[in-house]
């Protein structure tokens, strides 16, 4: 199991798109809880900076499971939270590369409010399997 860390020695190239959504909330995230992060790249560690982490879903490429140490409270931003890594560092996460994921449909899910894509988990390991019913706690 290849485990990764937040380090400022992290190759970062800068953010690659825009991020529109508008905070719906803060939400707290339980000890324990799994969050998922997408790239098109393989990383090595994390860069100290805000990113954006799914719950029950997230796009195509290579997929990264952050485990909660601690609960944390976060803002929530539609159907994805960010998560300042500089404040949350690696005394709150174990961080794992989990594996890859490819989009293979689009589907309306009446969970959010527009078309979302759908993926097959191509090798994602057992262990990070998504949570489909986890609830997200307001604050």
């Amino acid at each position: 199991m290849e485990q990764l860390y937040i380090t400022d020695k992290a190759k970062y190239n800068g953010q690659d798109m825009d991020w529109t959504e508008y905070q719906t909330g803060r939400v707290l995230l339980r000890k324990g809880a799994k969050l998922y992060h997408a790239s098109e790249e393989k990383l090595i560690a994390f860069y100290p900076k805000t990113t954006c982490f799914f719950i029950d879903r997230c796009s195509d490429g290579y997929i990264y499971c952050f485990i909660l140490k601690k609960d944390i409270i976060v803002p929530k931003y539609g159907g994805e939270v960010r998560i300042n890594l500089k404040k949350y560092n690696n005394n709150y996460f174990d961080i794992f590369y989990a594996g890859t994921a490819e989009v293979i449909f689009y589907s309306y899910n009446p969970k959010y409010p527009q078309w979302q894509k759908f993926r097959i988990e191509t090798d994602l390991l057992q262990q990070f399997q998504i949570d489909e019913n986890y609830q997200f706690e307001y604050v």
